[in-house]
């Protein structure tokens, strides 16, 4: 369909999972910190104000001689504070459903005194990281996906946009495979919040993704809610409209009535559910992941 704008269809998705092992997970431990303890924590960048860690699920019975898709996790923000533990809960599901799932911290003003473009510079790295260790999680370097939300998803927004204006042989990474974008910070400008992160104006500007949208870019799907009071929710379907005009499959669903964070597992169970059967509804529909029969219940 021309039109891929729709309301929430989390029941009608067809990549669905199986529940047991997910609610037993999630129900026994102490929300998204806790169930991060079960991931292995590696350094994948060391800079001048401490060691950036990634945490990765691995998916069961998996094996370095894999070559399994990825999904790669920068939580939300404005580029301030933020917990990396925001997509445990994603991140432990899609393991259970094939994909390694890699949780990546990132630097922040109010622990490193940056902004947005050096979060952008950690997502960049985060993604050389993964090309130059897949072989280490058996993953495969032309399927993984890139998974943001707010201020992290408008870090994978203009790392891979960015990415399309050079030559393929110059790129320092392949495109990723799709985009899973959650409230994303799509437009850059004055009036919009986050603004005051960038070094000046003419930064802004360069790295404002409705500018840096190219022909062709990777399928992407994005989530947010209509009434999301932090990031408006008109620039997301005009980023969505945008998007599709390159030619490239956006899929933008509304949440009616949800505001910002909706999607998260300890802010409300269902809606957290819903919003991982549309996205593994969507990779099934890429060929990154396979069809099953039940929906996550909890």
């Amino acid at each position: 369909r021309d039109d891929r704008s729709m309301p929430i269809a989390g029941d009608q998705m067809q990549g669905k999972r199986p529940a047991t092992d997910l609610r037993k997970a999630i129900g026994s431990v102490d929300r998204n910190r806790a169930l991060l303890e079960r991931a292995s924590s590696l350094v994948y960048r060391q800079n001048s104000t401490r060691s950036l860690l990634v945490h990765v699920f691995q998916p069961p019975g998996s094996s370095p001689r894999d070559e399994r898709p990825a999904v790669l996790f920068f939580h939300g923000s404005l580029w301030d504070k933020g917990l990396v533990s925001q997509f445990a809960p994603h991140a432990y599901a899609f393991a259970q459903r094939g994909l390694v799932s890699l949780l990546f911290e990132y630097r922040l003003q109010s622990t490193d005194a940056t902004g947005a473009v050096e979060v952008m510079e950690d997502v960049a790295e985060a993604h050389r990281w993964v090309q130059g260790h897949a072989g280490l999680f058996g993953i495969d370097r032309n399927r993984c996906v890139s998974c943001g939300a707010s201020g992290g998803a408008w870090a994978v927004l203009a790392w891979t946009l960015g990415l399309m204006v050079l030559k393929p042989e110059e790129r320092p990474a392949p495109l990723p495979a799709a985009l899973v974008l959650y409230e994303p910070a799509c437009e850059i400008g004055p009036k919009l919040p986050g603004f005051s992160r960038f070094p000046d104006k003419k930064t802004a500007a360069s790295l404002n993704p409705f500018k840096l949208l190219r022909k062709d870019p990777p399928p992407a799907i994005i989530l947010q809610g209509t009434q999301d009071a932090v990031l408006p929710f008109a620039s997301t379907a005009r980023f969505a409209k945008a998007w599709r005009s390159k030619k490239g499959r956006c899929d933008l669903i509304p949440y009616e009535g949800a505001g910002h964070g909706f999607h998260n597992f300890n802010m409300n169970a269902r809606l957290y559910e819903n919003c991982l059967n549309a996205v593994d509804a969507f990779l099934v529909s890429l060929g990154l992941l396979e069809a099953v029969e039940t929906l996550v219940a909890f």
